[in-house]
Order: structure tokens, then sequence, then C-alpha cells
């Protein structure tokens, strides 16, 4: 799981592979990434306001 560190101090879970969250943040096309917070409930994210990303292991 990947979590992503906003500007504005918050942070949000986003499940996918980080290769796959760098080609977004990357691609010049991808303005919104979505997420989701602590009460589990979608969020979206503007590329933008993205300060950093941080890889976490799954325990199961």
């Amino acid at each position: 799981m990947i979590k992503i560190h906003t500007i504005g101090g918050n942070v949000y879970n986003y499940k996918g592979s980080y290769q796959e969250i760098q080609r977004a943040l990357h691609d010049i096309s991808c303005r919104f990434l979505i997420g989701k917070n602590r009460h589990d409930c979608r969020v979206i994210i503007p590329r933008e306001a993205v300060d950093s990303i941080e890889e976490t292991e799954m325990n199961y």
C-alpha cells in the first residue's frame, strides 16, 4: 500500500504499486489521484498537493 502525504499535512492511502503512482505523477495529463482517507472514504487529491509518497508493507 502507498501512503500519499500532502502539502496540507494529510495522509491518504492509495492501493496500487509504487511504479503506478510514479507514472501517474510524471504524466502531464494526470491532474488528480484517487485515494482513501482514514474513514475509508474516497478522496480526490490534486497532483499539485502531493508532497511525498511512502510505500508501506501490508501486515496480514
